[in-house]
């Protein structure tokens, strides 16, 4: 993420996260099409090359996830002010440099001391329930709580992925740290 980041900011790729061609001698035609070559090749190691279907990939993983939170946050009429935190879970999160998600458009643009990692919550939960029957009675109320909501059935959600389909959205309100940015790409 960090790189498709980096090379959406510096004009290597455009708002769709296509690469622009003619600019920069590290882009090339390789065997999946056009790549970006972040390492050059080294004594006996490869090149390092980030490819158009690799971004492509990106940027769909990137638009569920915020098209996700965008739902959510609608189906609970909650704007991005309201928010107190985001809470990151998973080995995922630890790795996660923030201004960059933002950046691309995967988390809203909230002040990041908003954004807190908490590790491997599953774990951690599993050991505790295991261990704590007072824990156990306390997982069980909250699952008995949770509402299921399915995504792929929501009437707005795939609207939405499309829209969380650019970098950083096609809705650049929604990311006014970004925006500037984004107008000079």
């Amino acid at each position: 993420m960090d790189t498709l980041a980096e090379l959406f900011l510096n004009g290597i790729i455009d708002r769709t996260g296509r690469f622009k061609t003619g600019g920069d001698e590290r882009l090339t035609e390789g065997e999946e099409g056009l790549q970006f070559e972040l390492v050059a090749p080294r004594n006996e190691h490869h090149e390092i090359v980030i490819t158009q279907p690799d971004i492509n990939n990106l940027v769909r993983s990137k638009a569920g996830v915020f098209a996700a939170i965008r739902v959510l946050m609608e189906s609970t009429q909650t704007r991005p002010e309201d928010l107190e935190a985001i809470y990151l879970a998973g080995g995922f999160g630890n790795f996660l440099n923030v201004r960059e998600a933002v950046t691309i458009g995967m988390l809203p643009d909230v002040p990041p001391e908003k954004i807190r990692f908490v590790g491997n919550t599953s774990i951690a939960g599993a050991k505790t329930v295991l261990l704590s029957r007072k824990a156990l009675k306390t997982a069980e109320k909250i699952a008995g709580s949770m509402t299921y909501f399915d995504l792929m059935s929501h009437p707005g959600y795939m609207d939405e992925f499309i829209r969380a389909s650019f970098l950083p959205h096609t809705d650049l309100s929604l990311f006014p740290s970004v925006k500037l940015a984004a107008e000079t790409v």
